[in-house]
């Protein structure tokens, strides 16, 4: 069963509670995996009005380099992220609309099996 994300639970958290992620280590065959902080929550659509992800606030550009980018620059990029949301009003209303239709999904289904 999927989970669905509570309405804006991301936003203002601490940064180290956000998802960390094993990924495959390109450049060091000595290490099988490692573990790169991400703050996405698998709701990966950028808002047209703002140009971020609504699902965590990252641009199109550094969701591409995260692989690329240091862990430090990583921590430093998502200590911004939760004002994104916060200064920029059609992000927010982008996250509340795509919120609000996989809440109605969700309400569908479960009337659909009953």
């Amino acid at each position: 069963m999927r989970r669905i994300p509570t309405p804006n639970a991301h936003v203002g958290a601490p940064v180290r509670s956000l998802f960390q992620t094993p990924v495959a280590s390109c450049g060091n065959p000595s290490q099988a995996m490692q573990i790169t902080s991400t703050p996405c929550v698998a709701i990966c659509r950028i808002d047209p009005a703002s140009g971020f992800c609504i699902g965590c606030g990252r641009t199109s550009l550094e969701i591409g380099r995260w692989v690329e980018m240091t862990e430090p620059e990583r921590l430093a990029l998502m200590e911004g992220l939760p004002s994104r949301f916060s200064e920029t009003p059609a992000l927010q209303a982008a996250r509340e609309a795509f919120d609000a239709m996989m809440a109605a999904r969700v309400r569908t289904r479960r009337r659909n099996r009953i």
